[in-house]
């Protein structure tokens, strides 16, 4: 019963943290960006890429909007991943 009681008792914390930081929701929306954006530009299927990415993004912020450290790690996550994917299309 103990044995139980404890597997129960993580089972509850991770489902009520949502189980994952705002630094990993940020490097999902970060990955699919990505890989959208790496797409050849006449590629039909590009701009449902991105879309679903803004989908994602839209997702993950209503996810963790009322909590000021996962948003705050959210929002640097992804400032980071944007200043990369700006310097990798103007080449840098």
């Amino acid at each position: 019963m103990k044995k139980i009681s404890i597997l129960l008792l993580v089972v509850v914390l991770f489902t009520s943290c949502g189980g994952k930081s705002g630094k990993d929701l940020a490097q999902e929306v970060c990955d699919c960006s990505s890989k959208a954006n790496d797409m050849p530009a006449d590629d039909p299927k590009r701009a449902d890429a991105i879309h679903d990415c803004s989908v994602k993004q839209m997702e993950a912020w209503d996810k963790i909007k009322d909590d000021s450290k996962k948003s705050d790690e959210f929002n640097k996550k992804l400032g980071e991943c944007s200043a990369e994917m700006i310097k990798k299309a103007f080449g840098k």
